[in-house]
């Protein structure tokens, strides 16, 4: 047998790669909706109780607060309760000393009258400073208060100035259920 002079077949070629569907506009499967966000707590709601208090007497003296009402009032029974209407951008507070209470309802930024539970008649302001931070300015009689209250956790840290005095409140949130 001669040998051939043609060399020999060549393997036969894979046939074309399969063609690729076009996508489709909607997938076969719909993953369902993310939950809703749920919408952030405002970081001041709450109800506080009064637990300590350092130089009160000499700041409620400066602001005008006579003997009496000093002594009857215990601030030591102090309770805030604060909350929040979404809805109205209204904030709403109510304020109590052992037997006497105050109610508010006051907008950021936007001044208000006041009457205080000590008896002042003030055009009051609250301001936010960030996040945690709210600053009350009651002017009375060409008379300031400026109170800060620091929002941390579940203690609100207050300081009350008027002119040269200073006294400082600490809060804390109380448990819906044992409060």
């Amino acid at each position: 047998m001669e040998p051939s002079s043609t060399p020999p077949p060549l393997p036969p070629s894979p046939s074309p790669a399969a063609p690729v569907p076009p996508a489709t506009t909607a997938p076969d499967h719909v993953p369902p909706p993310a939950p809703a966000k749920q919408p952030e707590p405002n970081p001041f709601e709450g109800n506080y109780k009064l637990i300590k208090s350092e130089n009160g007497q000499h700041y409620l003296k400066k602001i005008g607060v006579g003997l009496l009402a000093r002594k009857i009032g215990d601030p030591n029974k102090a309770i805030i309760d604060l909350k929040y209407n979404k809805a109205t951008d209204t904030y709403y507070a109510k304020i109590s000393i052992g037997s006497r209470s105050k109610e508010l309802r006051f907008k950021i930024g936007v001044i208000f009258d006041e009457d205080t539970i000590d008896g002042r008649h003030c055009k009051t302001v609250f301001t936010r400073k960030n996040s945690h931070i709210l600053i009350q300015e009651q002017r009375w009689k060409g008379k300031l208060s400026i109170i800060t209250y620091e929002f941390k956790g579940d203690k609100v840290f207050a300081t009350l100035k008027a002119d040269d005095v200073t006294a400082t409140q600490v809060y804390q949130k109380l448990n819906k259920l044992t409060g």
